[in-house]
């Protein structure tokens, strides 16, 4: 079948979608076409080729891929979770070795304390 001769829905109405695949349609045997939905363009087929369904898509599909978001807006992920979770562990744990070893040091050192009479004579005070 040539491009300029009539391709019709299995209803009649017209098919005005012109992306031909390249080198298509091919020839007069085959006057039938299916979409490469992965390119978007048309192939003409055997009519007794057998198809499960069709789709309805776009006539020209989109280049990018939008993602839609996998949690909703405003709110904190699993993986946000667990890692504030985490943060917070590691802060009490270092803040907790920081005051032990405050108190520890503080503790482990006795004050000297001398002081010199008139007569010359030096008392020492320790306090543990």
């Amino acid at each position: 079948m040539s491009e300029t001769a009539a391709y019709v829905w299995s209803d009649g109405t017209g098919l005005d979608y012109i992306n031909w695949e390249t080198g298509e349609p091919g020839n007069d045997t085959q006057s039938c076409v299916e979409m490469l939905t992965n390119k978007g363009t048309w192939v003409d087929v055997a009519c007794t080729t057998k198809q499960s369904y069709l789709c309805k898509t776009k006539k020209i599909p989109n280049k990018y891929t939008t993602l839609s978001p996998t949690s909703k807006p405003g709110r904190i992920s699993t993986g946000g979770v667990v890692g504030i979770v985490i943060s917070v562990m590691v802060a009490v744990t270092v803040l907790a070795f920081l005051v032990y070893t405050y108190a520890f040091k503080t503790r482990a050192r006795p004050s000297r304390t001398s002081h010199t009479q008139i007569d010359g004579t030096t008392i020492e005070y320790s306090s543990a």
